[in-house]
C-alpha cells in the first residue's frame, strides 16, 4: 500500500479526524506526521502534542524559544477560554479576542511567570511575535486574534490547566455541563491520565457517573456525553473499566423507552459497543471469533410482491434478529480464510472489477454494535458463504440448511409474520417512534436493536429503517437468484435516511450488486438446502 493510500484509509477510518480534514493546513500537518511512521496517533491528545510542536518547530529557527512560546500561547487559549484577563468570567470561551485582551493575557502571566517572562511591559511584544510568527496565533479582522483552529485553542487551553496544577475534578464540576468545554476537559484528563491513571477514573468515577441517568440526561446529557469520551479514551488505553460497565447498561436498557430522545439513546448505545458493554445476543461474535446469529423462527406462508412480481411459497425458515454488525463484518475481513480467500467471490465478479479482495473498503461509522453499511451485494454474498463455511465446519448447521442472503420473499414473510395486510412490521399504522427513519431519526444508522416497539411478529428487529437491506434474488426477474453479474438487486425496509414510504414492508427497490451506500447493509437467513438446489 503506498503512502498516499495509507493516509486516506487512515483519515476515512477516523470519525475524530473528520474536523481535521477539512483544513488545509491541519491535513498538511496530518500528511507530515504520518509521513514520520506511517500510523497517526490513536489518541488525539498525542496527536494534538506533535501537530503543535510541529507547527512551532517550522516556524522559529532557535529552538530553546519554543517551550517559552508554547507557554505563553497556552496561557492565551485559557485566557480566552475564561475571560480572566478581562475580569468578566465567560459563560462559553471565546474564540477571538482583541489584541488589547491578549496583551492582558500576556502581562498576567509574566506577573505569575516572573523569572522567565521579564515583565510585563514586555506583554505587546511578545503578543505581536505570536501574532506573526507562530502559525497557531493568527490576526482575525481589525483588531482581533484567533487561533488558526479552534482545536489548538482548546488543546492548549488544557495545556495550561495541567501546567496549573489545577485538579480534574474541580474543572469537571465547574465545566463539565457546558459543551463547549468538552474536547479542552478531554485532552486535561488525557494529561491527567498520562501520570495518574488512577487519579483520572477517580475524578471521572466521582464528578461525571452520577449524571448517567435518565434523569440527568434529560436536563443536560453534556456531563454524561463527557464521561463517555473519557471512558472511551480509557478503553483505548488498555484500562478496566468494570466498575462502570453495570451503570452503563442499566441507562442503556431503560433508554429503550419509545419516549426517551432517539440521538441521546443512540449514544449511549454506541458508546456501550465501543466499550465492549453491549453484550446482546446476535451484536457481536462469539468465543471463537466468529459472527454470533440470534436466530428467529419465521413461519411458512404465501408472499404477493408489489407490482406484479410474483407470488412466491415462504417454507418455514430462520432469520438473524439483527443485521449484520460492524463486528461481526470484521470478523469476515481479519479472518486469514475471510474477504480475501477468493474462494467466496465468483470469478465473473473478479472479472468485472466489482470486487478487489485484496483491498476492503471502510464503512462510514465504525462502532462495533453499528450494522455494517456501504457493502455491495456482493460482498453480502461472500460473508454469507464464510460464515457458512465456517459454522458447518465446526457443527453448527447441519448438512439440511444453508446460511445465505434472504429472497425479498422471505424477507417480506419475515416483516409482516404472514399478514399481507400489515404495512409495517408491527402492528397498526406508521409510527416514527418504532424505527430509524429520515421523519424522526438520529441522522445517521443507529446500534442495531434499539427500537423495541417496532419488532416484527418473529422477533426480528429493525426490519424498517436503520439500513437497507440486501435480499438474494434479481430486481426485474424476482424468480431468479442466480449469482452472475449484470442485474440488479433487491434491497428491503428502508433506511435511516428515507420516508414511510420506502419504509414499508412490501415496498421493494433495485441496485446495482456492487453499490456501495451509507444506507445500504445486510442481514442473514438459515433455510432449507432444498429450497437452494
Amino acid at each position: 500500500m503506498d503512502k498516499s493510500t495509507g493516509l486516506l484509509q487512515q483519515l476515512s477510518e477516523r470519525e475524530d479526524l473528520r474536523e481535521l480534514r477539512q483544513s488545509p493546513m491541519l491535513l498538511t500537518a496530518l500528511c507530515v506526521k504520518y509521513d514520520e511512521g506511517q500510523r497517526l496517533p490513536r489518541d488525539l491528545y498525542l496527536l494534538y502534542h506533535s501537530l503543535i510542536n510541529q507547527v512551532l518547530h517550522s516556524r522559529y529557527l532557535d529552538t530553546t524559544d519554543l517551550p517559552a512560546v508554547r507557554r505563553r500561547l497556552a496561557a492565551i487559549a485559557l485566557g480566552m477560554h475564561t475571560g480572566d484577563a478581562v475580569r468578566q468570567p465567560r459563560a462559553t470561551p471565546e474564540p477571538a479576542v482583541s489584541y488589547d485582551e491578549v496583551e492582558r493575557i500576556l502581562a498576567d502571566y509574566a506577573g505569575v511567570e516572573t523569572a522567565s517572562e521579564g515583565g510585563a511591559d514586555l506583554a505587546a511584544e511578545k503578543r505581536d511575535d505570536l501574532v506573526t510568527r507562530s502559525g497557531l496565533l493568527l490576526p482575525r479582522g481589525e483588531g482581533h486574534a484567533a487561533f488558526y483552529h479552534f482545536s489548538f485553542q482548546e488543546y492548549l487551553a488544557a495545556e495550561r490547566l495541567f501546567a496549573l496544577d489545577t485538579e480534574l475534578a474541580a474543572n469537571l464540576r465547574q465545566y463539565a455541563a457546558t459543551p463547549e468545554w468538552r474536547r479542552s476537559l478531554l485532552f486535561l484528563f488525557c494529561a491527567v491520565a498520562d501520570q495518574r491513571p488512577q487519579a483520572a477514573l477517580d475524578a471521572v468515577r466521582t464528578v461525571l457517573l452520577p449524571a448517567l441517568t435518565l434523569t440527568a440526561l434529560r436536563n443536560n446529557p453534556h456531563p454524561a456525553w463527557l464521561l463517555l469520551n473519557c471512558l472511551e479514551i480509557a478503553h483505548a488505553r488498555g484500562w478496566a473499566l468494570g466498575a462502570f460497565e453495570a451503570p452503563l447498561r442499566q441507562v442503556c436498557a431503560q433508554s429503550l423507552a419509545p419516549d426517551f430522545p432517539p440521538v441521546a439513546r443512540n449514544t449511549l448505545w454506541l458508546s456501550a459497543g465501543q466499550l465492549g458493554f453491549d453484550r446482546r445476543p446476535g451484536v457481536d461474535v462469539d468465543a471463537d471469533g466468529l459472527p454470533e446469529i440470534d436466530w428467529c423462527p419465521v413461519a411458512a406462508g404465501r408472499v404477493a410482491l408489489e407490482d406484479g412480481a410474483g407470488t412466491f411459497d415462504v417454507p418455514a425458515f430462520a432469520i438473524a434478529r439483527h443485521p449484520v454488525t460492524n463486528a461481526q463484518f470484521r470478523a469476515f475481513m481479519a479472518a486469514g480464510d475471510g474477504y480475501r480467500d477468493t474462494r467466496w467471490w465468483d470469478p465473473a465478479w473478479l472479472e468485472a472489477g466489482w470486487v478487489d479482495p485484496s483491498a476492503p473498503r471502510p464503512g462510514r461509522w465504525t462502532e462495533p454494535n453499528a450494522p455494517r453499511e456501504t457493502v455491495s451485494w456482493c460482498e453480502a454474498v461472500a460473508f454469507c458463504r464464510w460464515l457458512d463455511h465456517r459454522l458447518r465446519a465446526r457443527g453448527g448447521i447441519g448438512t439440511d440448511r444453508q446460511l445465505r442472503l434472504p429472497t425479498e420473499w422471505e424477507w417480506q414473510q419475515a416483516a409482516t409474520g404472514g399478514d399481507q395486510r400489515r404495512d409495517f412490521p408491527w402492528a397498526g399504522a406508521w409510527d416514527p417512534a418504532k424505527l430509524n427513519s429520515g421523519e424522526r431519526g438520529t441522522g445517521r444508522t443507529t446500534a442495531v436493536g434499539l427500537y423495541p416497539a417496532g419488532v416484527a411478529a418473529c422477533g426480528a428487529l429493525d426490519l424498517a429503517g436503520n439500513v437497507w437491506e440486501w435480499c438474494l434474488n434479481r430486481y426485474d426477474d424476482a424468480a431468479n437468484r442466480a449469482a452472475g453479474p449484470g442485474a440488479t438487486r433487491v434491497v428491503r425496509g428502508g433506511s435511516w435516511i428515507l420516508v414511510r414510504y420506502l419504509c414499508r414492508a412490501a415496498f421493494r427497490y433495485g441496485l446495482v450488486p456492487n453499490g456501495r451506500l451509507d444506507d445500504i447493509g445486510f442481514r442473514v437467513c438459515l433455510s432449507s438446502a432444498i429450497m437452494n438446489g
